[in-house]
């Protein structure tokens, strides 16, 4: 027959943040179903290639029990009260001038009190970059003296937050 699982199931949503255009990352923090007890929850942010305080503001975390209507500064647990099935979940994401790729950070959700058929659930925000890439400039070479050095300059019209490889090849023309 038909198996029913009685237990709610945690889970944290994947939120995905364009820097500069939202000012947090909003994670949904849910149980599958109703739980007929309290579920006391311990929430950890961790950097992956998104880091704090660079891309957010990891110190910050605020909770809301009811839509984002009002924020309450997280401390030690939160806890979903019997019958209630989410939270939200919130960190500011920070708005800088670099170009970035894609960056990640997770919100862990670990149970410490309650029913949940796993102990812990992971969700992953992405920050998304709202800077232009730099693009590579390369000047004309001066006229040279036949058996001279032609010297080219490159520019980048804004810094780039990584190492860039530059590959280029020459070409016969009329020198």
């Amino acid at each position: 027959g038909t198996v029913y699982t009685l237990t709610p199931v945690l889970t944290v949503s994947n939120p995905t943040v364009v820097e500069g255009l939202n000012s947090h990352a909003v994670f949904n923090v849910s149980l599958s179903k109703a739980s007929p007890v309290d579920t006391t929850l311990t929430l950890a942010l961790t950097a992956g290639t998104a880091t704090t305080p660079a891309d957010y503001t990891g110190t910050t975390v605020e909770y809301s029990t009811n839509g984002g209507a009002s924020w309450t500064a997280y401390g030690a647990n939160v806890t979903l009260v019997a019958g209630m099935t989410s939270l939200l979940v919130r960190t500011p994401v920070a708005n800088d001038s670099n170009s970035e790729g894609i960056e990640a950070f997770t919100l862990t959700a670990t149970r410490t009190a309650g029913l949940t058929t796993a102990a812990s659930a992971v969700g992953t925000a992405t920050i998304v970059d709202d800077e232009a890439k730099p693009i590579l400039t390369i000047s004309d070479a001066p006229p040279v003296v036949e058996g001279g050095t032609a010297t080219f300059n490159y520019t980048l019209s804004s810094a780039a937050s990584a190492n860039l490889t530059v590959n280029w090849t020459t070409s016969s023309g009329t020198a």
